[in-house]
């Protein structure tokens, strides 16, 4: 149970950065000011719960709070962020129903509670308030459904730094001058003030839309942790060959013990330039719960963009679907996506999407790429090699030491790029992204059909499948993983089957023959591997055009005649990745997609 605090000294204008308020007269928020609750929230702090019962509506005057919500699988994921001026939990009392989502206070916050008496009145006596308020509740539905994501509206960055000062001041450097290509950014260092001067600074900043970067150290002074329990976002940056701190002897277990609880923490790990890959991520995520990691070259700005694009949301996310050969149209979709001067800050994908987008996050070129795979798929003829049909119709004994040659020992945390496959665990029966583990064992559990290769076993036993069964085309997965711009590959469209004839008819093979010739190449011959595909993709056709709804640049390739092993046409492919791909850049939403990122 919330308790209520004085208001502040400044309610009126509190009020007044209300966007529902914003039409009221000052006598009016005066008096105002004085009728709402006022209450201030620490970061961790609960609002209010998923179910409860709605008891007002909360205006954010100042401070930053996130709405999650529990899904059907039981996992609590992230909706939105909202700042100063939002408004919550007024479509509970619009429609009587009980709270929808979960409210935690990020960092200190100062919310006003109108009660539903008052909220009611209100709404009845200035039909300016009723008007603001349908608004805003429309465009918040329209903001849900929408293939467009609005920026991350941020204040405050801190940066924990386990780094020596040379790197340390390049990273903070190169990440104040990436982000101050979008917004206007003030550097803070490690003299901050504490108590009311910090607060009272951060909430000028607020007001103005300014962005605070606040160099901390790593000495974690009593001004230091102020400023981490005033931040969205921290950044503890580490060194990327280095070992985490081992208590109790190590003094920069401090900087952990700083952040401890503290939501939005992320991880940053300065790489060496000209390093191949980065290694060992898994026991810097396995000391601490970070909610996302990076990995920078030291003074790399492309990297620095790269994560300055993710804080304020609005990250390019590439989103590759599964279709055999055909998926090989992907490295031409990504040439045309790179000679665009548009950056990947995210990938994924499923079946032999996952293979590509594992390729692309681990810093390949499409050059590289395209003669890698048109070598190993060419020579381990994995659509030849049969295997006693008890738990498949193919043998992987080709494929998996192909997927080593490609990936070798990399593990998905270490690729450059955010990378995540899909599987579906057959004992469970649900839909698993993975972003953590063995890249060559997940791409190719990824490109397991079931009933054509056999499943791949987890560690806890689980029986992993393509991730296709279940969504063929994961961008309902991208956009959990944070907002940004998502560009959808889809190389599987739905195309119709011809009917085989069943029995032993004597006419049976003469009439598949004739409507085959008939359909002149419209539509797909069925054979066993085709049928079973088309079997394993068939539960995931919603979720494809949910996919596709959610997609800011949708583009599908014309591979319709390409077979699904017909893996010695990947030029061709991939020249038809890039066609459509050229093709839709080219248009309205391509362009602006690209002037966006390079502004």
């Amino acid at each position: 149970m919330l308790t209520p605090t004085a208001p502040p000294a400044d309610a009126p204008d509190g009020l007044r950065a209300v966007e529902l308020l914003s039409g009221l007269d000052s006598a009016r928020l005066d008096h105002l000011a004085q009728e709402v609750e006022w209450f201030e929230l620490t970061g961790g702090q609960v609002l209010f719960r998923q179910g409860d019962q709605p008891d007002g509506v909360y205006f954010v005057v100042a401070g930053r709070v996130r709405v999650s919500a529990t899904e059907d699988d039981g996992q609590e994921r992230a909706i939105t962020e909202l700042g100063r001026g939002e408004t919550l939990g007024e479509l509970g009392l619009l429609v009587a129903s009980p709270r929808s989502a979960t409210v935690t206070a990020l960092r200190r916050s100062v919310l006003a509670r109108l009660s539903t008496a008052l909220f009611e009145e209100l709404l009845q006596s200035d039909p300016v308030v009723m008007l603001r308020l349908t608004q805003t509740v429309a465009r918040r539905m329209l903001s849900a459904q929408s293939r467009d994501r609005a920026a991350t509206s941020l204040t405050t960055i801190a940066v924990a730094s386990l780094v020596g000062d040379a790197e340390r001041g390049r990273f903070v450097d190169g990440l104040c001058r990436a982000l101050a290509a979008h917004r206007s950014v003030e550097r803070w260092d490690e003299t901050i003030l504490a108590g009311a001067a910090l607060r009272n600074a951060i909430d000028k900043a607020e007001a103005t839309g300014t962005l605070v970067v606040a160099d901390v150290g790593r000495a974690m002074s009593p001004e230091a942790a102020a400023f981490l329990q005033e931040s969205d976002r921290v950044l503890v940056v580490a060194n990327g060959q280095a070992a985490p701190p081992q208590r109790p002897r190590d003094p920069d277990q401090a900087v952990f013990d700083a952040v401890q609880g503290e939501s939005g923490t992320e991880l940053v790990l300065i790489q060496q330039r000209g390093a191949e890959r980065p290694r060992g991520t898994a026991r810097w995520l396995e000391h601490h719960a970070f909610e996302a990691h990076h990995h920078v070259r030291d003074g790399d700005r492309s990297d620095l963009a790269r994560v300055a694009r993710h804080l304020l949301g609005t990250s390019v996310c590439l989103v590759l679907g599964g279709g055999g050969a055909r998926s090989f149209a992907h490295i031409g979709v990504y040439r045309a996506v790179l000679e665009a001067g548009i950056p990947i800050d995210r990938v994924g994908g499923s079946s032999i999407g996952a293979v590509i987008a594992a390729q692309i996050a681990a810093g390949m070129t499409p050059e590289h790429m395209l003669e890698m795979n048109d070598v190993e798929w060419r020579s381990a003829r994995i659509n030849r090699r049969f295997a006693l049909p008890v738990v498949s119709l193919l043998s992987v004994r080709t494929a998996v030491p192909m997927f080593d040659r490609m990936y070798g020992d990399s593990m998905l945390e270490d690729l450059w790029v955010p990378c995540f496959t899909t599987t579906v665990d057959l004992n469970s029966c649900r839909l698993v992204a993975h972003r953590r583990g063995g890249v060559a064992r997940w791409v190719r559990a990824s490109a397991s059909p079931p009933g054509i290769w056999p499943p791949v076993v987890a560690d806890d036993g689980g029986l992993h499948v393509d991730g296709g069964v279940l969504d063929n085309l994961p961008v309902q997965l991208m956009r959990r993983g944070g907002p940004g711009q998502i560009i959808t590959v889809n190389v599987s469209p739905h195309q119709p089957m011809v009917a085989p004839v069943e029995g032993a008819e004597p006419l049976g093979s003469f009439r598949l023959l004739r409507s085959l010739l008939a359909a002149k190449g419209k539509v797909a011959s069925p054979n066993i591997v085709k049928i079973l595909y088309r079997t394993v993709v068939v539960t995931s056709l919603e979720a494809q055009a949910k996919g596709k709804a959610l997609s800011d640049v949708y583009i599908e390739p014309d591979v319709s005649n390409v077979g699904l092993a017909d893996y010695d046409l990947i030029r061709d492919i991939v020249n038809a990745g890039y066609d459509a791909a050229r093709r839709e850049i080219e248009r309205g939403k391509g362009v602006r997609l690209a002037l966006r990122v390079r502004a």
